[in-house]
């Protein structure tokens, strides 16, 4: 019948756009986590370099 059909079509649909979400907040969740490891991993690296705040140019 096509009301099953279509019925079967949407959960499964459901199911692929569930796992995509799922994917999606895994790989914000590793890009938080670099980007939290980067940022305790870098204080010795001048500010510049890091993408902080320009600094006067060099040879003014």
């Amino acid at each position: 019948m096509v009301t099953d059909d279509s019925s079967r079509g949407l959960v499964r649909q459901n199911d692929e756009i569930q796992q995509a979400a799922t994917a999606v907040n895994e790989m914000t969740a590793a890009v938080e986590e670099v980007a939290r490891n980067a940022a305790g991993a870098s204080p010795g690296v001048d500010p510049d370099r890091r993408g902080g705040a320009p600094g006067p140019a060099q040879g003014a």
